[in-house]
């Protein structure tokens, strides 16, 4: 007796985002942004609020 097996879609497409922080700053003239930093390479974005 033949086992089907279902189909499986290829998961070139998903993308892992690592793992992350995200936190609120003051800057010295008074501007709060939102920090959100990948740990495991280090990019950093700054988005003012």
């Amino acid at each position: 007796m033949a086992v089907r097996t279902p189909s499986v879609e290829p998961v070139a497409a998903v993308v892992l985002k690592g793992r992350r922080e995200s936190f609120t700053a003051t800057r010295p003239d008074g501007t709060v942004v939102t920090v959100d930093r990948n740990i495991d390479n280090g990019e950093q974005t700054v988005t003012e609020k």
